[in-house]
């Protein structure tokens, strides 16, 4: 009752004596805890404005202290903070403007101070601000002075929640953690509730002149006469996210952004230094002050969903402007802040995006009608009937947002992709496309579209599907701002009478024609001029108007956006913190997986593991394989010195790898990109890779680990891929590693039986491709010399044994039959694999007894010899065919015939076809068993018939010579290099030819006097020739033309 209230009002204005007071105190608190409506008023009275020096003062805050211990915390709070602002009504003086309202705000605030230190830790300084801003809440009238000072209050007091802490207390330099990690929550809570005091009240405010601000800004860039009343305005990038843009633009005073520095101020976004605190309370010299403002910003600048949701469900402000608000909030928890996104959701982010969104509202027909024919002002147009605009669906056009404002959205979400990437970064990977992009941009520091990571195929087909959407874009840019007709030209009111006749001189046609002239010219610079403003409005709305879908695919940046994402990564560290994240592990995604992936991540890794070689534990172990080859390989300078310092790391990680440490999936990647340079045909990557191998597995020479792997932890799955690899490996390797590959694929096979893999057949394969190669590494390596002819001798042994040969003939497809060579062998048919008698050709031709041949290694080859080559013109080898032909060809009896043993080159001669033996006569480095051999074999053939002449022809006819393989040549040519090299033979072996009279064979003899009888015809005929042309030329030579000058 109002009796009560103005008892207890002289009740406090008593004048006590020096001991009285304690019994005032008791007697206050009786009453208060009573009649608790009364302690507003009690409050009231006790923290009005004294001189502090006043012994009166002191005992009210003494009073003050001991009513406000009996009541609630919450209680207590609110009823002083109803306290407070009443005390500003009667403070702050009405009418004050500028520094004045400023210092008394200052004034207020010091008083609350020392009434706050008063109270001690019975304070609660965050249920004290939290009252101040629920009795502030929508009691804010549409007077922007009344808000500006509202806000100040609040600020004010929000700083009084620095009194809990201790260490600002006692100015100690750190913080206890517990308590730092409360006050954090609680002040996040703290600026939810004054977030919502500014979309309500101080928003509210500033909405409509902002609006007016935004229409002013964007009035140039709209085209009057298309078919939206609103375009988007001209692109603007400006971002609080960018630090040097966001610093051109903020001191500008503005509606905007004077909302801006307030609202930062409130939220202790802006440092008590900065401009925005200028503006907001002026020049602070209070140090404590100053302090406890810089701890909230610190420590009270957290940001988590909710806050953000405050903003996007406003009303009170524009897109623009929410935009601009959470930029602001974002940015302060940059990579120089301990500011941090507590809790937030990928939902939220995608939900910013509808801030960017463009609704194209339609001009009604007649607002078009009469801005079309605006300046339709002739005399003959007067009565004229406005356009009909063209019809314009806008439901069939696709979601449209602000290019600029939706790439400021994504530069916001990238930002948060990197403060919070388990919650937000992981979902965003996976749903928004162009993010995806910008994170690998952001994390390779390579910033071109498509992404470095993408190959050719990839590459193009981005760029083809951007192309379209750009196109889709411009089309409807048309549709909706390109005018429905050409804006009529103006006719002039005033027109020169225009007279015909006869009568009209040449002055006055002259004339006439040149107003003409001038009014079309004029007409036509109009139309030009509207041309050229209509292309470069839609130029402008071009470069402001996009698709919306987030999901879709990736868009391009455009040029503007490039400084704001860069500024973005700088202020944020976002390339280190997408670099060292796990979960997910943005790296490893950017990066990709496969050789390929790898090759193109090349260039931007390697900075990376050099600045933190912590990262090469992560990487995928096939990157690390290939940067390890590189670093063996490469010679790229400094590049290759910064390899060459990590390869100790590196080559930790491969070995980890290989020998199981992380599992068989890792030991997999790895081992599979080693063996794709170990089948490599380039050199330098299969000797890098044997040594990246030698070394992990710890060999002793580049080839030993190949037996290790056998007893690796993985070998189950190793020794397949092993196998493959260094079969294909065969084709371009030699000497010794080529030995030692052999070798090796030879134990595997054991482990190899599930898959397929056939050695000898693979082993004569090889030899058949490389038989020069092969034929040099079996004579310096007598292990895989004994080894290859064991293999296949036993192959061949198998191919002719009756009931294994059955057997492989009827698993034997139809196609590799026709491969096959059929052999008879005691009158029996067999099927012999070709590659296998290529194999089988090739190590006899280069066998050859010495030191090092072991006495089972000898009776293999003369095993071999016996079951193939028995010295008889139809032994196995002779007569082998394949679909219809000789199997073994003339250049195969060539090699044979010049083996490196006489015992096998004597065989051969035995044993070649009657065909062959003048081509075998033609090959060089013939032993002399063989020479003789084949011309006492020439001998006996022309003694066994009645025509040896004729016999010896068709031994070298055309038809005979063309199952040689040389050069085709006439009878007579084949004939002299025939003589030529069996007299070069002789002359070689005339010392050893005691016992061969080589004038009693018959082939050599024939073959002399053909070529003595073609010499001595062609001598014949070169000499009547030359006479025939001296009789011709005769009569017209000179006295000094004579016939030994034209032989010469």
């Amino acid at each position: 009752l109002f009796d009560d209230l103005e008892v207890v009002d002289n009740i406090l204005k008593l004048k006590l004596k020096a001991n009285q007071l304690g019994i005032f105190v008791e007697h206050i608190t009786a009453i208060v805890k009573k009649v608790p409506s009364v302690a507003r008023q009690v409050f009231t009275y006790l923290i009005s404005q004294e001189d502090s020096s006043n012994e009166s003062a002191k005992d009210k805050l003494h009073v003050l202290k001991a009513v406000y211990v009996t009541l609630d915390r919450k209680d207590a709070a609110a009823t002083l903070a109803s306290s407070v602002i009443a005390l500003e009504s009667e403070v702050i003086e009405v009418g004050s403007k500028g520094d004045a309202v400023m210092l008394q705000y200052k004034d207020l605030h010091a008083h609350v101070c020392k009434v706050v230190e008063n109270l001690g830790k019975s304070f609660d300084g965050f249920h004290f601000a939290a009252s101040i801003i629920e009795a502030k809440m929508g009691c804010t009238t549409l007077k922007l002075s009344d808000a500006l000072n509202s806000s100040r209050l609040i600020f004010l007091c929000a700083t009084l929640v620095t009194r809990d802490i201790s260490s600002l207390q006692h100015h100690d330099e750190e913080v206890n953690a517990k308590e730092l990690s409360q006050y954090r929550l609680k002040m996040l809570k703290l600026r939810k509730s004054i977030m919502q005091w500014c979309m309500k009240d101080l928003c509210s405010v500033y909405h409509a002149k902002i609006i007016q601000e935004e229409e002013r800004k964007c009035a140039d860039a709209q085209f009057e006469r298309g078919a939206v009343v609103s375009g988007p305005g001209v692109a603007n990038y400006s971002s609080a996210l960018d630090a040097n843009s966001h610093r051109n633009t903020s001191d500008q005073r503005s509606p905007f952004n004077d909302l801006m520095s307030t609202v930062r101020c409130l939220l202790f976004i802006s440092h008590p230094l900065s401009s925005d605190m200028e503006f907001f309370l002026g020049k602070y010299s209070d140090g404590d002050h100053c302090n406890r403002v810089e701890f909230c910003c610190n420590y009270g600048a957290d940001i988590d969903d909710e806050l953000i949701q405050l903003v996007l469900t406003s009303d009170s402000v524009t897109p623009i402007t929410a935009i601009s608000l959470i930029e602001n909030l974002v940015e302060r928890c940059n990579v120089s802040s301990p500011a941090k996104v507590v809790d937030f959701s990928s939902s939220t982010v995608m939900n910013m995006y509808k801030l960017a969104e463009y609704i194209p509202v339609l001009r009604n027909k007649e607002g078009i009608d009469n801005e079309s024919t605006d300046e339709c002002t002739s005399d003959e147009d007067v009565g004229c009937e406005s356009q009909t605009p063209r019809n314009l669906d806008v439901s069939s056009l696709p979601r449209l947002a602000v290019t600029s404002l939706w790439w400021r959205v994504s530069c916001i979400a990238l930002a948060l992709c990197g403060l919070s990437p388990k919650d937000v970064g992981a979902e965003l990977w996976n749903q928004h496309p162009t993010l995806r992009a910008l994170i690998r941009m952001t994390t390779s520091q390579k910033y071109r579209f498509p992404t470095a990571d993408c190959d050719e195929a990839e590459r193009d087909k981005v760029k083809q599907v951007e192309a379209r959407t750009r196109e889709t874009e411009a089309n409807i840019v048309e549709k909706l701002f390109m005018p429905p007709k050409p804006r009529k030209m103006k006719q002039s009111k005033t027109k020169s009478p225009m007279r015909t006749g006869i009568r009209v001189s040449a002055r006055q046609r002259e004339r006439q024609e040149r107003f003409r002239r001038i009014e079309e010219e004029r007409n036509a610079a109009a139309l030009h001029a509207e041309q050229l403003k209509l292309r470069k409005v839609l130029r402008s709305m071009q470069k402001n108007i996009m698709i919306f879908d987030p999901r879709q695919h990736q868009r391009k940046p455009p040029k503007g956006s490039i400084d704001l994402l860069l500024s973005v990564n700088r202020h944020f560290g976002l390339a280190d913190k997408f670099r060292q994240v796990r979960t997910p592990d943005f790296l490893l995604q950017t990066i990709g997986e496969g050789r390929s992936a790898i090759e193109r991540a090349y260039d931007w890794l390697i900075p990376i593991i050099s600045s933190h070689a912590e990262i090469i534990h992560r990487i995928q172990p096939n990157a690390s394989c290939y940067l390890l080859l590189r670093a063996y390989g490469s010679t790229e300078g400094e590049k290759s010195n910064e390899l060459l310092d990590l390869t100790k790391p590196l080559l930790s990680h491969v070995k980890g790898c290989l020998t199981g440490e992380q599992g068989e999936r890792h030991a997999m990647l790895a081992m599979e990109l080693l063996m794709s340079d170990i089948a490599d045909e380039n050199v330098t990557r299969r000797v890098c890779a044997r040594r990246v191998l030698q070394e992990a597995f710890a060999g002793e020479n580049e080839t030993s680990w190949l037996s290790q792997v056998i007893d690796d932890k993985h070998s189950a799955v190793f020794i397949p891929l092993v196998g493959r690899a260094v079969s294909r490996a065969c084709a371009y390797e030699r000497g010794g590693v080529l030995s030692t590959y052999v070798i090796a694929l030879s134990k595997y096979r054991k482990f190899m039986q599930s898959n397929d893999f056939n050695f000898v057949s693979s082993l004569c394969e090889l030899i058949n491709i490389r038989p020069h190669v092969f034929g040099e590494a079996l004579e310096r390596f007598p292990e895989l010399r004994r080894l290859c002819i064991t293999e296949v001798k036993h192959a061949i042994v198998d191919a002719i044994t009756p009931n294994r040969a059955a057997a492989t003939s009827s698993t034997v497809h139809e196609n590799e039959k026709k491969k096959n060579v059929t052999i008879i062998v005691k009158t029996q048919e067999y099927m012999l694999p070709s590659n296998l008698l290529g194999a089988f050709i090739v190590i006899m031709s280069n066998w050859q007894k010495g030191d090092t041949t072991e006495e089972s290694e000898e009776d293999n080859i003369m095993a071999l010899l016996r079951l193939l080559m028995t010295g008889e013109k139809d032994s196995v080898l002779a007569t082998a065919m394949r679909n219809g032909k000789r199997a073994v060809s003339a250049e195969e009896w060539v090699l044979l015939a010049t083996s490196n043993s006489d015992a096998i080159a004597k065989q051969a001669a035995l044993s070649v076809p009657d065909v062959f033996l003048p081509r075998l006569l033609l090959c060089c480095g013939m032993p002399k068993t063989s020479l003789f051999t084949m011309l006492e074999r020439l001998s006996k053939l022309g003694a066994s018939v009645s025509d040896p002449s004729k016999l010896y022809n068709e031994l070298i006819s055309t038809s005979a010579v063309s199952e040689w393989g040389l050069q085709k040549g006439t009878l007579i040519t084949i004939k002299k290099r025939l003589h030529g090299r069996i007299a070069s033979y002789l002359r070689i072996f005339s010392n050893e030819m005691v016992d061969y009279a080589h004038d009693e064979c018959a082939f050599v003899t024939w073959l002399a006097s053909e070529v003595s009888t073609s010499t001595s015809k062609k001598s014949a005929s070169t000499s009547g020739f030359r006479n025939q042309i001296m009789n011709i030329i005769n009569p017209f030579a000179s006295s000094s033309f004579d016939e030994g000058s034209f032989v010469d």
